[in-house]
């Protein structure tokens, strides 16, 4: 059992990893969320729907599949009203937002969560996936107890007290971190004829936007 001081330090580690890969592939500096949040309203504006749209629709097409995917699928389902494996979810995302104005899911806090941080930006609200769960305890979970989640989320928040930074900071450049050494992220980037030490290649909304019709 993965202990709360344990999953701390695996989070700072991580994040180590991120910000060197951070310093080694973009000097300029890097902000997941303020990038996605930029990609978030040009995305709005090339499908003419609202940045909150976007947003839920990029979410929601999120599940269990890389940013560049996550983007494709979105872009398919506001070309055609829907996509395969997550039409419907998008749908119910969407059909809640117009009839009670709420972003996000009742059933899953990391949609919510990531939509928020997709629309806004950096923030504390803070985007729970399986990678931050996998970072904690240090191997790849399919599922996730109560328990569990509790813990991780005290972990995240210890490590946003201890470094000043957003929470939804410090979960990015955590997830960079393990992303530059997940071998599933390597095959993936191998896949698209990427070298694996780019960590930054899964996350190319610029490159796709360039596809879609202005």
């Amino acid at each position: 059992m993965t202990t709360q001081n344990q999953m701390i330090n695996n989070i700072i580690n991580a994040m180590e990893l991120g910000n060197t890969a951070i310093e080694q592939h973009r000097p300029e500096g890097y902000s997941w969320y303020e990038i996605a949040k930029e990609q978030t309203a040009k995305f709005a504006t090339a499908h003419n729907v609202s940045p909150e749209v976007a947003a839920l629709v990029l979410a929601g097409a999120s599940r269990s599949c890389s940013v560049w995917e996550s983007f494709k699928r979105a872009d398919i389902y506001l070309s055609t009203g829907t996509v395969y494996f997550a039409g419907d979810y998008i749908d119910s995302l969407l059909e809640r937002y117009r009839v009670s104005g709420k972003m996000g899911s009742v059933t899953s806090p990391k949609v919510s969560a990531f939509t928020h941080n997709v629309l806004n930006g950096d923030s504390d609200v803070l985007t729970l996936d399986r990678h931050a769960f996998s970072l904690c305890i240090d191997e790849k979970v399919a599922t996730v107890s109560d328990t569990l989640a509790m813990k991780v989320r005290r972990a995240y928040h210890t490590v946003g007290r201890e470094t000043g930074l957003a929470l939804s900071e410090v979960q990015s450049i955590a997830w960079i971190g393990w992303r530059s050494i997940d071998s599933q992220f390597s095959f993936h980037a191998a896949e698209c004829g990427r070298h694996h030490a780019d960590v930054f290649a899964d996350f190319t909304p610029l490159d796709y936007l360039e596809t879609v019709a202005a």
